[in-house]
């Protein structure tokens, strides 16, 4: 029995670039906290924030240069932000690549 393929194909998300996957972020800050992992290689935030982060008004104070400082700030992409479970589920990137 053979079968047969479907013509229609859900289409695949158009992914943004630069400035407007960066418009993904809503300043929340949260990803901007220490995190730590436990003995089952769970990552786990905690209350310590980055030494950049303004907390009155969540924003990183060298944005700019924030992978620069050598201080752990990772880049969000469309290929990681799928596996960091830390991120949280309000997060417009997440939101976004999970759908």
């Amino acid at each position: 029995m053979s079968r047969r393929r479907s013509r229609h194909r859900p289409p695949s998300p158009i992914i943004p670039q630069g400035e407007a996957w960066e418009a993904l972020c809503h300043q929340c800050g949260d990803c901007c906290f220490e995190k730590w992992i436990d003995d089952k290689g769970h990552t786990h935030p905690t209350r310590i924030p980055c030494r950049f982060l303004d907390l009155f008004n969540r924003h990183c104070t060298v944005y700019e240069q924030r992978f620069k400082m050598g201080e752990g700030c990772l880049k969000l992409s469309p290929e990681n932000v799928a596996d960091l479970d830390w991120l949280p589920a309000s997060c417009g990137y997440r939101r976004f690549v999970k759908g």
